[in-house]
């Protein structure tokens, strides 16, 4: 049955958009979202584009506006909203919805329910958890590099999630399809800001944002937060990360490199306890501060070990946490669904509280180093031998 959900579901991403046409000038362009909880109430902030920017001779004058409303439900607030807006609010163009973890903790299927159902809402934007710190607040904050709030949180979003790993871009088809699937849980990133913000305008102005821990549920619920490790280790196992900075120790120093081409595979053995997790990626010398001699064939192996036992401690990090929290967010169980259906149809009811935390994870990660950057041996090495 589920399954058949979520085909209609993909079905209704494919045929959704803009509904009909209205000229640009007689809507509001929403870009951003922003979802707290106060007062047993939803409140919700909308970035909007202010399109008398460019009419403007008032360089001053802000390239955003913001408009909150109250309600029971995310309608009703957005009605709200639409009372004191000139413009008809138009959702076509939204690149990120904001949740407080605070309304996520309570559950977020009233939030999704709507969201898929509004026709003019393409669903490729991203959902964020913010942490500790008011959704609102989070909208907000604007980078100097950018003009608009909602596209410096899509792009420290995306940017993370390509080069870090620490978290990963989940636009809102992935984490209402994960949330719908057959044993599987999802998991949404977090943003932070960089100083406590108080109601004066200058904490949010002099403020930065800054993509925080991977945030785990269990069905429409928040139920915690991943460590640095386990987050990039969850990134891994999703192959989300394009490429990944890494430091491992050598002769008393340190070694950075930069991890590509990460892969990773997973099969469950027939006995139904055991899964094997092979993960395999290139490596690549950014900086060395050891003496060592980048010719020979054995310290080469030696910091291929190193960089695979650093991602191998990611990866068990993962999923030790995640069985902690009792929720298969890596897809063990759809696994199980896919080979094994009887099996797992009698057990699927207590799989995240009992099965999960019992299987273990045989992992496996080769990586091979294949480029020493332009010099073959390091500076300090180099001194030394002077």
């Amino acid at each position: 049955m589920k399954h058949k959900i979520i085909i209609i579901i993909l079905m209704l991403f494919l045929v959704t958009g803009c509904w009909d046409y209205n000229e640009l000038n007689k809507l509001a362009i929403v870009t951003g979202m922003a979802i707290d909880k106060e007062d047993d109430q939803l409140k919700v902030s909308i970035l909007i584009s202010n399109s008398k920017k460019n009419e403007s001779i008032n360089n001053e004058e802000a390239d955003t506006v913001i408009y909150t409303g109250k309600g029971d439900s995310l309608p009703e607030a957005l009605k709200e909203i639409s009372l004191t807006s000139p413009k008809k609010l138009y959702l076509g163009h939204l690149s990120v919805i904001i949740v407080s973890d605070v309304l996520a903790k309570e559950g977020l299927s009233n939030i999704s329910d709507y969201l898929l159902r509004e026709p003019e809402t393409i669903k490729s934007f991203y959902m964020i958890l913010s942490k500790d710190t008011k959704a609102h607040d989070i909208l907000s904050i604007l980078s100097p590099l950018e003009d608009f709030p909602s596209q410096t949180i899509y792009k420290n979003i995306t940017t993370s999630s390509d080069s870090t790993g620490l978290s990963l871009a989940v636009p809102y088809t992935d984490f209402i399809i994960d949330m719908l699937a057959t044993g599987k849980n999802s998991i949404l990133p977090s943003i932070v800001a960089n100083k406590n913000i108080s109601d004066d305008d200058k904490d949010i102005k002099s403020s930065s944002l800054k993509i925080s821990n991977i945030g785990v549920f269990k069905n429409d619920k928040l139920v915690g937060y991943l460590s640095n490790k386990a987050s990039r280790g969850v990134s891994i196992l999703k192959k989300s990360v394009n490429q990944m900075s890494l430091e491992v120790s050598c002769n008393g120093g340190k070694v950075v490199t930069n991890i590509k081409s990460l892969n990773s595979k997973l099969k469950i053995k027939k006995d139904k306890k055991n899964i094997d997790i092979n993960v395999t990626g290139t490596a690549y010398l950014k900086n060395a501060s050891c003496n060592l001699d980048l010719n020979d064939t054995n310290n080469i192996n030696k910091l291929e070990r190193k960089i695979e036992d650093s991602l191998k401690m990611m990866i068990l990090n993962s999923i030790s946490e995640t069985k902690k929290l009792k929720s298969d967010v890596l897809g063990y169980g759809e696994l199980m669904y896919k080979y094994n259906y009887e099996y797992f149809n009698k057990v699927k009811n207590s799989w995240d509280d009992k099965i999960y935390p019992t299987i273990n994870s045989n992992v496996n990660v080769n990586i091979k180093l294949i480029s020493n950057g332009s010099i073959d041996k390091t500076i300090k090495e180099v001194i030394s031998e002077k």
